[in-house]
């Protein structure tokens, strides 16, 4: 599974510590391994201490998932990395976050891919403990550029909405995301 990354600016709350993003970066989705998890990933700073916040979701029709919070570096002396664990708040509004891929693929065996051109991503949380939002919305143009939108939500999963009709992504559906620009 290919994963790419880049500099963003946006701010994460996690256990009501205020945290700056420097990076975001996620998976392509494209490891066949039933148990590869699909990884969105902050990296995040706080004075000269470098941080991650980890959301890992799975394919559509698997209800795992899972988040994580790591102590990365820092900027001034050397710090082994710790992690600390699911992180019980998690805080950001509407964080838009750059297009790692140009354009998400709908997968599935026998049948052919479908392409959507990714034109925007959002991160929203809102999350205690086990309930509020958690998740990412990708806003899209289907080949015809009619508007669609693909998100990733702790309540949901995986669901694709096209022409106004929403709905969940199955097995053997895949989520996969093609190289980029």
């Amino acid at each position: 599974m290919a994963y790419r990354e880049t500099f963003t600016k946006g701010a994460l709350t996690v256990d009501a510590e205020a945290y700056d993003v420097d990076l975001f970066g996620m998976d392509d989705g494209q490891n066949p391994d039933p148990d590869a998890t699909f990884r969105f990933l902050f990296q995040l700073g706080q004075g000269f201490m470098i941080y991650r916040y980890v959301l890992c979701a799975m394919q559509p029709g698997d209800a795992r998932w899972f988040h994580t919070f790591w102590t990365k570096d820092c900027a001034v002396f050397e710090v082994d990395e710790e992690e600390h664990g699911p992180p019980a708040r998690v805080r950001a509004t509407g964080m838009k976050l750059p297009r790692l891929y140009e354009t998400f693929r709908l997968a599935a065996p026998g049948a052919p891919p479908r392409d959507f051109m990714v034109l925007s991503l959002t991160f929203e949380a809102d999350f205690d403990g086990d309930a509020g939002p958690l998740g990412v919305r990708f806003e899209l143009a289907d080949p015809h550029d009619a508007p669609a939108a693909l998100t990733w939500s702790v309540a949901d999963r995986w669901q694709l909405e096209e022409g106004g009709v929403r709905r969940a992504l199955e097995p053997p559906e895949r989520v996969t995301f093609v190289e980029p620009f």
